[in-house]
């Protein structure tokens, strides 16, 4: 959270590559279990929000950037409530790399 474009953050089952200067991004477990064993993950993300003009809704920068995280094959991301069917993820190595750009036009994004 904050300042994080630009920088290349590890954590234990995530990593962050995001160009948005400004950021929040959290990857949570759904089912308390760990990150890398979980079968249900929300990732949440949130930039810069102004009004559109002095009117709702509010506009929000989309963060854009790659995030990798260590989960089990066989997920599936979920865009919007729908099932991505593009190359916004892929499976290497035990990590799944997302990348994120406008097109998304999300603040959520779940994996199961």
């Amino acid at each position: 959270m904050g300042e994080i474009g630009g920088m290349h953050i590890v954590l234990k089952d995530a990593t962050f590559d995001i160009s948005t200067r400004n950021a929040t991004i959290a990857v949570q477990s759904l089912d308390n279990h760990p990150i890398n064993s979980s079968s249900n993950l929300m990732i949440s993300l949130g930039a810069n929000a102004v009004p559109n003009g002095n009117q709702l809704p509010f506009r929000s920068e989309p963060v854009l950037g790659r995030i990798s995280i260590h989960a089990h094959m066989g997920m599936s991301l979920y865009v919007n409530g729908k099932k991505a069917s593009g190359p916004e993820a892929g499976y290497k190595d035990g990590r799944y790399v997302i990348t994120l750009d406008p097109s998304m036009n999300t603040s959520w994004i779940m994996m199961r």
